[in-house]
């Protein structure tokens, strides 16, 4: 029966954020809830409930019109529910986010107690962020000469 409802919270949470609902989604967080983002760009980090609000009304102020998320699975197992998802979102400067998520939640008496996002950090930076990153050139294969 947790199994259930942990999918349940997952499902409702990605469907409220798809709606711009953030208010219903927020209330699906525990308030002492942890999201944690992996990487070293802004938003990298141990984020509690009020950061994350403040991040993600930041992230949607950049969005002309509210990112349409589509849930490919979520796997559930008593508290832990892997959420593989897409978001597709124009910028208000007319870029084109399209963005690939897995996350790991973990869910308590209905709430989300701790979230582990994983993302292209580098698309959030180029498209959102306005940041541009030079290629770096590959390296020579070993025993080449590199030319």
């Amino acid at each position: 029966m947790r199994t259930e409802k942990t999918r349940s919270v997952a499902r409702r949470f990605f469907e409220h954020l798809s709606a711009g609902r953030l208010e219903e989604a927020a209330a699906l967080r525990a308030s002492d809830s942890v999201w944690i983002v992996p990487g070293s760009f802004p938003f990298s980090g141990c984020h509690g409930a009020a950061e994350i609000d403040e991040i993600q009304a930041r992230l949607y102020a950049r969005f002309d019109d509210r990112p349409q998320f589509t849930v490919h699975a979520i796997t559930a197992e008593g508290e832990r529910a892997a959420v593989e998802l897409e978001v597709r979102a124009r910028t208000r400067d007319g870029r084109d986010y399209h963005q690939h998520y897995h996350f790991l939640l973990i869910v308590r008496d209905g709430r989300i107690q701790l979230a582990r996002e994983y993302l292209d950090t580098l698309h959030v930076y180029e498209v959102l962020l306005g940041g541009r990153v030079e290629p770096v050139d590959a390296p020579a294969a070993p025993g080449g000469t590199g030319d």
